[in-house]
């Protein structure tokens, strides 16, 4: 039995040691000036003779003991941040005088990419931060050659977020993290915010990086990226969708396939075009119809002991433009009917074209194995069970789509 004088001392000391340990702050801090901080990375492979006798020489994390593993040896362009030099808002400088560029890039070469930032790490004199890391474009020859080595060294850094974008560019990576568009000075922020507008116009499909892994870790779907093309030096296009089969590139969608792709998925917002032969027309003309609101009801059920899918697809669009503005009269509700009907048409095979593309690379990127693997657990698995074998069904998966599309305005004209 402890005395009183014994309980107070105990008390007292209990108090110091939690004291002690809420002095003891941010041991591990590091200034941000001490910070090469990264916007956006690059990867392509290493092409020339010259790129790989350079990397042998350097043998940044193997000797000639030990060798290195038998990989292409990968080229990494990394875009860092300034101090000083990068703009704090719209119409300021953010300390920079004329002609000097708010961010420095800076190339390594790896077997791994490891050993790339290690390389790269060689060359600085402040610690690598990733915490500022926005975008990754890897070339579309590293893309097919597997993501596998950039996946596991990206998962494993606690401060890559899992909101930053990852793209394959059609060409080298490289070209699009040295583009210099007019609208903004910082290259990264330029793709960010491309990327984050184009999701929010309705053209692409919201897949950041975190999303890419959710879709490689998963049995019954495969991922897909944003595929990029470099216009002129200056400017970067959206051109399809990267289709992977797990961490390789298999294949590429046009960019009207990717409204096709939404609208299977049910994502809400619409935000593309396309042109429609009017019905009954004496002449050649056509229509500008633009997609605004999807909805998507999907169902699997069972013929002769095979899973079938069937996909209910609501849309809604608005008569944008006509070839001939006086030719033809939409007040009618009959024509109306008419166009939605071809609409429907075109739309059915525009969709059930991009499904025959993806069961020719074996790449289920709608994700109908998830409702096999959810809604049929015992077929699954006694059938399925692997990803690999899941790709092998879907190639001759039976897939129903029915489309009804709603025509919500036509324009209105003064009499």
């Amino acid at each position: 039995m402890l005395t009183r004088e014994e309980v107070r001392c105990v008390r007292t000391f209990a108090v110091l040691a939690g004291m002690v340990l809420l002095l003891s702050g941010c041991w591990d801090r590091l200034e941000i000036e001490d910070r090469a901080v990264i916007l956006g990375i690059a990867i392509d492979l290493a092409e020339s003779k010259e790129d790989l006798e350079e990397e042998m020489k350097e043998q940044i994390n193997h000797s000639n003991a030990i060798g290195a593993p038998d990989m292409p040896v990968i080229k990494i362009s990394a875009q860092i941040a300034v101090p000083g030099r990068i703009p704090l808002g719209p119409g300021e400088s953010g300390g920079a005088t004329v002609g000097e560029k708010p961010v420095w890039i800076l190339n390594a070469k790896g077997h791994t990419v490891e050993e790339a930032m290690n390389a790269l790490q060689q060359e600085l004199a402040d610690q690598i931060f990733l915490g500022h890391l926005r975008i990754i474009v890897v070339s579309e020859k590293y893309a097919r050659n597997g993501l596998g080595n950039l996946n596991d060294y990206m998962r494993r850094q606690t401060d890559i977020r899992r909101t930053a974008w990852l793209a394959v560019s059609k060409g080298k990576a490289t070209d699009i993290i040295h583009s210099s568009p007019q609208l903004e000075r910082v290259p990264a922020l330029y793709l960010l915010a491309m990327l984050d507008h184009s999701v929010d116009m309705g053209k692409l499909p919201n897949e950041p990086i975190g999303r890419y892994w959710i879709r490689n870790s998963n049995l019954g779907q495969e991922p897909i990226l944003p595929y990029l093309v470099l216009k002129q030096q200056e400017n970067v296009q959206v051109a399809g969708l990267a289709v992977f089969r797990k961490d390789k590139m298999v294949g590429a969608t046009t960019p009207l396939q990717i409204g096709a792709y939404m609208a299977v998925n049910g994502i809400s917002e619409g935000g593309y075009s396309f042109f429609v032969p009017v019905v009954n027309s004496s002449k050649n003309q056509y229509v500008l119809m633009r997609t605004v609101n999807r909805d998507t009801d999907t169902r699997l059920v069972f013929a002769d002991g095979r899973p079938k899918i069937i996909a209910n697809v609501s849309l809604e669009g608005n008569l944008r433009e006509k070839t001939e503005s006086d030719s033809y009269n939409f007040s009618d509700s009959s024509a109306i009917k008419e166009l939605e009907k071809k609409i429907n048409e075109a739309l059915t095979q525009e969709v059930m074209h991009l499904i025959a593309d993806t069961k020719r690379m074996k790449a289920d990127i709608f994700g109908f194995g998830e409702y096999v693997r959810a809604l049929a657990p015992k077929y699954w698995k006694e059938h399925v069970r692997s990803n690999s074998r899941w790709s092998e069904q879907y190639h001759s998966l039976d897939i129903e789509i029915h489309i009804n599309y709603k025509v919500r305005r036509v324009g209105m004209k003064a009499k």
